[in-house]
């Protein structure tokens, strides 16, 4: 047996003892087998009573398949042992592979199903053990991957270490993969490290892997989840296939995958399954018309992936393709791909970070393969045509050379064209596939309990919670203060969530356009980006847009407790219909506003300004706050007013669909939008602050948020308010936490200032009831007067009450205290 030392030619004969006959050897290793099964083994740590900590485990992403690589080999140990094909050679006979368990550090604490691993018990004694795998033929699939878990110790690799070889001459000469001794911290307690290797290489042949152990007076190792992969993984494959022909995609796929631009299965957008074409084997997915399928990824923002898919388009027709940096389409587009109804050299052409044509050549009336590659953490990207490079950018860029999000989102396959080219095409063998998942999101750790505080007069307190990131990527944070107010969602999409798609590239500018007269404001108060009126913007053809300005957190501080009371818009042509929107704090992950806060219709006045007095103000409670309009107009008209620029980055949202991206990112309309939210009323004392407010936390990085409450200027009563804590963690995108700051309603028993509290309000289905003193009695009592709750409970379910204002009495020894709740 030979060995080839990192990949060098230097072949180092290892001379076997010749006392090792090997059947002899076999018969000893099942007899020592069936004894240790049933017995686990320990590290040196625990032999020699040293501290160690708990194991430490490093596990692989889990990915989510809907197609699988080639498994040429998966191993557990679990059962027969050596396992079929399986071989091994033995120095030591005492302390050889074994199938048994390490006493602590068990492999099911990785995979659950697990019952035994392969092991070596370390002795003070030379140990020179092999195993091997049966030969595998990966008959030339490539990516060709080598995963397993190594169970070591650091501090004695020196003396006994674990290693890893591959052969393809049928075990004459070993070629050294991985060695314990150099990629161990020599510090690290005993666990379960996960291993990944590309052998890729080794592909076109037979071959056999090889662990050894080897050394004198080491520590326990142990081999578990032993894969050999060929192939690619996918994340995502669908040949259309599993579904009826002649019925919509859509509304008989995945929806987490599959759906619409509008998110509408079944409707006019969605495309239709088909015998006319395939790829691959009958059915495939015809886009014409109006039809506009949106394939889901997930919003990637690590890792290296591919997306394929496959294209018949006949001849006399166009097509057209996009990717999407957000999952919700309609806000950044990453790419765009046109491929014309001409036939001939460049009859197709691509935007790809550049707002220059890429052109390119294809054929009609036969498939072609279509294949993105995308590395978003080296951020770069390119676009093959049947294995040709059309382009090569920057991915993080938008598709006319705005800068954009590093992201994967979607897929867009539109039925659209170039000009006036007619779209019809095909699609089939769809395929997502991972080739490095990257860095785990980050994930964000903060206590979410409620505060609760009593202060006198003019004190003040600080609490602190600890927040952490326990995820590899940054966690990108914000901590906002925001104040308890009577506002509530709705529970309605909001007018324009499902319009079609509009491109960037077809709003137009007014071309005949008389600016409008100024509109100075009697308000105390305005919030808005825009200058005096200077265009509108509309299209060619039927509209519905919904535009908006953000106005973000540290805009709104100084107003918080004013409420809206009117928005004023300008109109410049007729609209069919008009509605004033306005929303909640949207997610810092994907651009847009949250929940809708207010709808109102109203009738357009065109040419002028439109002042909308709003039949419910809406409160300024520290959160960003978004105000706009939807409006429905026919083709040909310039329907929602702007000013001459330059955009500020909040003044220009406009959502064509589910998504919102910026008018400006068309470049020759940078604007803002002519909206105006007018403010009444007074601000409120801001006792509620923290610090910090934002920053950035790498993995396993924490900081201390100081929670500040202030009663200076307060007078005696019970203040709400909420720490908001969003950041990029896509399962956890807001964090709230309650604070309550308590009324002083007397001096208890004890001479402590006693205090009663009353959350959450508004509620909606329980009310709790806290004090420092004895509660004797709760009274709940409606508007007209009617008592709906009396007795001594502090948790009152008003689950079941009529929406509205009540008032609740609680008594306690040493007074009663009356305060005023919302039941939603």
């Amino acid at each position: 047996m030979f060995i080839e030392f990192n990949y060098f030619s230097l072949n180092i004969y290892i001379m076997k003892h010749l006392s090792r006959i090997f059947t002899l050897v076999v018969t000893m290793v099942f007899a020592t087998c069936a004894l240790n099964a049933q017995n686990t083994v320990m590290t040196k740590a625990q032999a020699l009573g040293l501290k160690s900590n708990s194991t430490v485990q490093q596990a692989p992403v889990i990915i989510k398949q809907t197609a699988s690589r080639t498994v040429l080999i998966e191993e557990g140990f679990d059962t027969d042992f050596l396992p079929v094909g399986w071989t091994q050679e033995i120095l030591n006979v005492a302390n050889t592979w074994i199938q048994t368990n390490p006493e602590t550090g068990n492999f099911n604490t990785i995979d659950p199903n697990s019952l035994f691993s392969a092991m070596v018990p370390w002795v003070a004694a030379d140990q020179d053990e092999w195993l091997f795998t049966p030969e595998i033929d990966a008959a030339g699939e490539t990516p060709l991957t080598l995963n397993f878990y190594a169970g070591v110790s650091g501090p004695w690799i020196q003396f006994a270490t674990l290693k890893c070889y591959i052969s393809d001459d049928g075990g004459i000469t070993w070629i050294e993969l991985w060695d314990a001794a150099n990629e161990i911290d020599p510090a690290a307690d005993w666990a379960w490290n996960y291993v990944s290797i590309d052998i890729s290489s080794y592909s076109s042949a037979p071959f056999m892997v090889a662990w050894q152990y080897v050394g004198n007076d080491g520590d326990l190792a142990g081999l578990d989840g032993v894969q050999i992969k060929a192939g690619y993984e996918y994340l995502f494959f669908d040949d259309m296939e599993g579904y009826t022909a002649g019925t919509k995609l859509a509304v008989q796929a995945d929806p987490d995958w599959w759906t619409t631009w509008s998110d509408a299965p079944g409707g006019t957008e969605d495309g239709m399954v088909s015998t006319d074409q395939a790829y691959s084997p009958v059915n495939s997915v015809m886009i014409s018309g109006t039809n506009d399928q949106v394939l889901k990824l997930g919003n990637k923002t690590s890792g290296e992936y591919i997306f394929s898919v496959w294209y018949y388009i006949p001849t006399g027709f166009g097509g057209y393709i996009n990717m999407q940096h957000f999952e919700l389409p309609g806000t950044e587009w990453a790419f765009e791909a046109y491929f014309g109804a001409a036939t001939g050299n460049e009859n197709g052409y691509i935007f790809a970070g550049d707002p220059a044509q890429i052109p390119f050549t294809f054929p009609h009336n036969q498939w072609i393969k279509l294949e993105t590659w995308i590395d978003l953490d080296a951020d770069l990207a390119s676009f093959k045509i049947d294995d040709v490079v059309i382009a090569e950018w920057q991915w993080s860029l938008q598709a006319q050379g705005d800068p954009g999000a590093k992201q994967i989102g979607g897929v867009n396959l539109y039925a659209g064209a170039p000009g006036t080219d007619v779209a019809k095409y095909y699609f089939d063998d769809v395929a997502f596939i991972v080739i490095d998942p990257g860095v785990t999101n980050p994930i964000i750790n903060i206590g979410t309990s409620p505060i609760t505080a009593v202060l006198e007069e003019g004190a003040n307190t600080t609490i602190v919670r600890n927040m952490s990131n326990s995820g590899q990527a940054d966690l990108i944070y914000e901590v906002i203060s925001a104040y308890t107010v009577e506002t509530k969602t709705l529970d309605i999409e909001p007018a324009g969530f499902h319009s079609a798609k509009v491109r960037a590239s077809e709003f137009i500018a007014d071309p005949n356009y008389t600016p409008a007269n100024s509109n100075p404001s009697d308000r105390a108060v305005v919030l808005h980006y825009d200058g005096d009126n200077s265009s509108a913007i509309g299209r060619s053809t039927d509209y519905e847009y919904r535009v908006s300005a953000m106005f973000p957190v540290d805009m709104i501080q100084p107003y918080i407790g004013m409420k809206i009371s009117s928005v004023e818009v300008y109109i410049n042509d007729p609209v069919t219909a008009a509605k004033i929107q306005i929303y909640d704090m949207g997610s810092m992950v994907t651009p847009g506003p949250g929940a809708l806060l207010l709808e109102q219709a109203f009738t357009g006045i065109p040419n002028s300004w439109n002042t909308v007095i709003l039949d419910t103000p809406i409160a300024i409670t520290g959160k960003d706050i978004w105000v706009g309009w939807w409006m429905a107009a026919p083709g040909g008209t310039f329907a929602p007013g702007c000013d001459a620029g330059p955009a500020d980055p909040n003044g220009d949202w406009i959502s064509t669909g589910p998504g919102w991206s910026h008018l400006g990112d068309n470049p020759d309309l940078n604007f803002n939008w002519n909206i105006r939210a007018n403010l009444t009323g007074d601000p409120i004392i801001q006792w509620l602050s923290t610090d910090p407010t934002s920053g950035v936390l790498s993995q396993d990085d924490n900081v201390d948020v100081n929670i500040n409450l202030d009663a200076t200027g307060l007078t005696s009563n019970v203040y709400q308010g909420k720490v908001i804590v969003r950041s990029n963690d896509p399962t956890s995108e807001m964090v709230s936490i309650n604070v309550l700051l308590s009324v002083t309603v007397g001096i208890n028993e004890n001479g402590e200032k006693e205090y009663v509290v009353v959350y959450p309000n508004p509620a909606s289905t329980l009310l709790n009831v806290g004090s420092n003193g004895e509660v004797t009695q709760v009274r709940l009592i409606n508007t007209v007067g009617q008592v709906v709750f009396d007795n001594i409970a502090t948790q009152i379910d008003v689950s079941d009450l009529e929406g509205g204002v009540y008032f609740i009495q609680i008594a306690t020894k040493n007074g009663t205290t009356t305060q005023k709740i919302i039941i939603q």
